[in-house]
């Protein structure tokens, strides 16, 4: 009765182990898995029903029901032989399961980085430190392969403006006017913009310091800081280097000049920005 009782107790502590660390989508806390699905509770076949082989688990958690006895192995033994064949091989294959899947699990250890992830209850070695590496190359080689047809583009982009323009499809100095204008039209934007901006960090910091405000204004005054944006610098870059490879033109120099600045401004007030919306959440 006793060894009953105390294999319904170990299957019953096997099921609660799979319930609670066992994600549906196979992606298992590696020391989780090693220490205690494969080395505490291995032999009970909670690794086999965490990596989603339930026929696996429960022809490894047969061998403790049917022969209870955590450690049959130790008792064949302690008794010196004196057990029978059957119950002997029973022990040494439980021995060696676990031994396996153990020693498996620590090898695997080391090459992932925090999760083990299985596919159809097998390793998925695509998601091993080596196999991350390689993966993020192969997503690297895509971008540059995109970034290569968008460079592509632009010189094609460029070519045809360029074309426009020497044949008098489209006029050198009205183009040249029509950027300044833009940039122009987009630096009046950005000073009101960062003038809003600023004003409202400068009340929120106020009012904060001094402690003189209320959950009203609080909610208020965050919320339209957090949805404060700034319009990037129009991408005018294709038309100055096509206007720029027709003739040298101081111009054409000092709108390229003008756009880097602003877009160098852009970059940093944008961060500085950012940071500090996050900082509101």
């Amino acid at each position: 009765m006793a060894p009953i009782l105390v294999g319904l107790f170990f299957v019953v502590v096997a099921i609660v182990v799979v319930i609670v660390f066992v994600p549906k989508n196979k992606r298992i806390n590696k020391h989780i898995y090693t220490w205690v699905g494969t080395f505490l509770f291995g032999w009970l076949g909670v690794d086999r029903f965490m990596r989603g082989q339930i026929g696996l688990g429960i022809l490894k958690l047969l061998t403790f029901v049917v022969f209870p006895g955590v450690c049959s192995f130790l008792i064949f033994i302690l008794l010196n032989l004196r057990q029978d064949i059957p119950l002997f091989l029973i022990s040494v294959i439980r021995l060696m399961w676990f031994l396996i899947d153990f020693i498996i699990a620590l090898t695997k250890l080391g090459k992932y980085e925090k999760n083990f992830v299985f596919e159809k209850g097998k390793w998925d070695e695509s998601f091993t430190k080596e196999g991350l590496r390689k993966k993020a190359e192969e997503e690297e080689e895509l971008r540059e392969k995109e970034r290569e047809k968008e460079r592509e583009k632009e010189r094609k982009e460029i070519e045809i403006y360029k074309n426009d323009i020497l044949s008098g499809v489209i006029s050198y100095d009205t183009e040249v006017q029509n950027i300044a204008d833009e940039i122009s039209k987009y630096k009046s934007y950005y000073k009101d913009k960062l003038s809003e901006i600023v004003s409202k960090i400068q009340e929120y910091t106020n009012q904060t310091r001094t402690g003189s405000w209320d959950t009203m204004w609080y909610s208020r005054i965050t919320y339209e800081i957090k949805n404060l944006s700034l319009e990037a610098p129009p991408y005018v870059e294709t038309k100055l280097s096509g206007l720029r490879e027709i003739k040298q033109d101081n111009r054409i120099k000092a709108l390229v000049d003008e756009i880097n600045a602003l877009k160098t401004d852009y970059i940093k007030n944008n961060s500085t920005l950012i940071n500090f919306q996050f900082l509101l959440r």
